[in-house]
Formats: structure tokens, C-alpha cells, sequence
């Protein structure tokens, strides 16, 4: 499951340009929806310092072919908050998250 989500965090800054990663001292961006995906992982999501080849054997060994085309429901987003943060934000009515 974990490397599911990890695919899928990648997968929404596939082809953004303004989101870089730093693999190996350089500013890199997600191209393609291969295992470039897993470059999320040296993000601030998981603050890993991971070489590109590293990044490759994961994705590798690790990507679930069942899984990997997770996606988020319409109208809702992911972003990164501080440690002390609620996870899960719901309206009055607890109904939306």
C-alpha cells in the first residue's frame, strides 16, 4: 500500500514544472508516469535523499501493478501540513473531508 500512495502522490506532479525534487544535488521534475513517480520520495512528503538508480530499483521491486492507478475523488486535494495538523477535515455537518 505504501509505495501505492507513493505512486499516486508522484502522479499528481507528473508534468508540473514548478514542482522540483533535488535527486543527487539537481533540481528534477516529474516527467513520465513511469518511475519517475517515486522521485517523490526525496520530497518534503517523505525527505528522502535517495539516488536516481536507488529510485529506479524501488519503483521496481516495489510498485503494485494492481494498485497503481489510485486517484483522488474530485474536489479533494493532498497537501503537506505541520506535524501537528488534523489529518481528516470535515464541515458542521462531518460529512465533507
Amino acid at each position: 500500500m505504501l509505495f501505492s500512495i507513493v505512486d499516486t502522490i508522484g502522479s499528481f506532479y507528473e508534468k508540473d514544472k514548478g514542482f522540483t525534487i533535488i535527486i543527487e544535488g539537481k533540481d528534477k521534475t516529474i516527467k513520465t508516469d513511469e518511475y519517475q513517480h517515486f522521485f517523490i520520495l526525496n520530497s518534503d512528503y517523505y525527505n528522502q535523499k535517495l539516488k536516481e538508480n536507488q529510485i529506479k530499483k524501488i519503483y521496481q521491486n516495489f510498485r503494485n501493478k494492481l494498485m497503481h492507478n489510485s486517484s483522488l475523488p474530485p474536489n479533494q486535494i493532498l497537501k503537506i501540513g505541520q506535524d501537528e495538523s488534523q489529518p481528516f477535515l470535515f464541515n458542521e455537518e462531518n460529512t465533507y473531508i
